[in-house]
Order: C-alpha cells, then structure tokens, then sequence
C-alpha cells in the first residue's frame, strides 16, 4: 500500500509538471508530445487511484474480519493477507534420543525418549512408493522396514492343515526332492519352500476364544468375539516377539545399512 501511496504523488508531480508544460508558451515540436504524455499520465494516475481504492476497501474488510473472529487463530501478514495458525509452518522440535537400559535384560538401546504418552506415533505406516512393495511397514530400529504380512493361520490341532507352517532347510523344491530321492524317502515333504506362502499356527494359548484370530479371511468377523482380555493375550506373544526381533536387530547390528524386509511370509 505505501508502495501505491508513492507512486501516485510521483504519477501526480508528472501530470501537474505536463499540465504547466502543456499551458506556457507553445515550442514548436513538442505541444503535440507533451499532450500525449499527459494523456498516458492521466490515464495511469486514475487506474491507479481505482486500485488504490479497491485496496482500502479489502483492507478494510480484513480488519472488520479480524475483529469479527478470533485474532488468535486468524492473523495479517505483512503482505495483508490473512492466514490461520493451522496453515503457519513450526518448527517440531527434535525429540531426545538416547541409550535406554532394559532392566529385563540388563542390555542398553538406543530409543526416542517423550514424557507425553500421547506423543508416540501410530506402530504402523502405509509405504505406497515405487521401489518397494506396497503395504503396511513398522520400523524395528533405524534402517530396519519390515511389511507387516496377512497370512494364513492354522489351527495347531489341525494336523493334516498344518502344511507350509516351517521353512524347509533344503530351500527350494528341486533341491529337496533330489535330497530325498538320495537317501531314498519319498514321503512328500510338507515344508515351504522357496517361493511359497508359509502359514501361521494358531494356539488356543494364544487366543482360545478364536484360534486362527488374524486368518485374513474372518478377521474383521472374528474381532467382535473378542474381548480386551483376549486381545492382551494376543499382545503378549505378539509385542514380546515384536521385541525380540528388534534388540536381534541392535544387537546383531542388522542396521548398518538400509534392510527393508518385504514378503516374510514366503518361503
């Protein structure tokens, strides 16, 4: 606005010194160049005395906005336009990471420290980009991704279900079958293999209510059998796991370099 301000007086000093130039005594040559100097001044001096009155009335708008809401959440900036806190970008302050002692296990590991319960972030991220497969991850320790896996889950009792529960040692099918023929047994072998979906085992000391709770197919049935108590005990196998493999990852030192672990549900 000071800006506009500015321009005009100089825009006005131009016309004025046209209009006393325009009304002396005539010099040959340069009545016809002065009038047309005069008229382009004029004509920019009234656009922009429109513009600067179009200016005033927003300004004074936003003033009368101000004061109607809250001028702790709506604010001018210097540019008089208006914003909101929720638009203004702060600095998050950078939380204390820091060696923790595992009183269980007597063993120190790095992690991100908060007084606030409610500052801890949600355990699972979507990853939708390109150089890996799409899905849910969880972030054992820095530098460690792993997919978070739906697969099929099998009751313990089930023996004749219970086929592709463990990792076969020979890795892949070919090798197996030629291992067996060797020492000639030729009962099919019902690990997975190479390239193979691997199943879970359900235990009723797991989840008795539902043994095969997490089974993709009746999982979001199966929840509404569920009680808390039952989801604890789920949580009690499921987080000591959880943990295990991440002090497996600091201590084993599975982090020294970029480890996204997809698909650990195949053999």
């Amino acid at each position: 606005m000071d800006a506009l301000e500015k321009e005009l007086r100089e825009i006005e000093t131009k016309v004025n010194t046209m209009k006393i130039l325009h009304d002396s005594a005539p010099i040959p040559g340069l009545t016809k160049r002065v009038e047309t100097l005069l008229r382009f001044y004029t004509d920019h001096l009234n656009r922009l005395s429109l513009m600067s009155q179009k200016l005033e009335e927003m300004i004074d708008y936003d003033e009368h906005f101000l004061k109607r809401y809250d001028s702790d959440f709506i604010y001018s900036l210097k540019n008089g336009l208006l914003s909101c806190k929720s638009r203004t970008k702060k600095d998050t302050p950078k939380k204390e990471v820091k060696q923790v002692k595992i009183p269980e296990l007597n063993y120190n590991m790095k992690f991100t420290i908060t007084n606030n319960i409610q500052e801890i972030p949600p355990a699972i991220w979507y990853y939708g980009g390109s150089k890996y497969n799409k899905g849910f991850y969880i972030c054992l320790v820095a530098g460690v991704y792993v997919q978070i896996p739906f697969p099929e889950v099998v009751e313990s009792s089930n023996t004749f279900r219970k086929n592709n529960t463990i990792r076969c040692i020979h890795g892949t099918y070919e090798n197996c079958s030629a291992r067996k023929a060797f020492k000639k047994t030729y009962t099919p072998c019902s690990y997975s293999h190479v390239g193979e979906k691997i199943h879970k085992v359900g235990h009723n000391f797991r989840c008795q209510k539902i043994i095969t709770f997490g089974n993709k197919s009746t999982l979001l049935n199966d929840v509404h059998s569920l009680e808390e108590n039952d989801v604890r005990q789920v949580l009690l196998y499921g987080l000591n796991d959880l943990m295990a493999a991440t002090i497996w990852a600091d201590k084993t030192k599975f982090n020294t370099s970029l480890q996204v672990m997809c698909d650990i549900d195949v053999g």
